[in-house]
């Protein structure tokens, strides 16, 4: 939700962005529908059952949960899933099923430096959203695509990137 957020508010306030760092772009406009529909079950799911579902994610082999970057996190996501009001994971996958990114006529307007982060392999965050999404926006001055086991080279393009803004960036060790 991080990268449709950080769209609206340049949208809103273009003077107040220095740049923007998307990461995993989720689906949109063409692959939401079907991406909606599994929020829609999953919202079905929440207000019937409550954080069970997620609670027993817990009980699967450690292999199989630290098998990728990807697969961490939504371990991760799982638990604290767990361990959130289930009406209000329900209201949070209600309104994802309702949203989607921006129209891309409107994304052209954002001129600001702008990096893309997206991984292979994942249905809900696809990398033609990353790819459209660089097509679309003026500035885009770096697109990362990677495997999900290659995420831990995402600290450094992120520092380099706001480095150039003259950001700088605080978890890069010092020369």
């Amino acid at each position: 939700m991080g990268c449709c957020t950080a769209l609206e508010a340049a949208l809103q306030a273009p003077e107040r962005v220095a740049g923007l760092v998307l990461v995993l772009p989720p689906t949109a406009w063409r692959t939401r529908k079907k991406q909606a529909l599994s929020y829609r079950r999953q919202a079905w799911v929440s207000g019937a059952f409550g954080a069970t579902p997620y609670r027993l994610l817990q009980f699967l082999p450690r292999e199989a949960q630290l098998e990728d970057a990807r697969r961490r996190l939504s371990l991760v996501t799982a638990r604290e899933l767990a361990l959130a009001n289930p009406l209000h994971v329900q209201a949070a996958l209600r309104g994802a099923q309702h949203s989607d990114l921006p129209p891309t006529g409107t994304l052209r307007q954002l001129a600001m430096p702008t990096i893309i982060f997206s991984w292979e392999g994942d249905g809900i965050h696809p990398v033609s959203t990353a790819k459209i999404l660089a097509d679309t926006l003026p500035n885009v001055q770096s697109l990362v695509i990677s495997r999900a086991g290659e995420v831990s080279d995402w600290t450094d393009k992120l520092c380099g990137f706001l480095d150039d803004l003259q950001l700088g960036c605080r978890s890069r060790p010092a020369a």
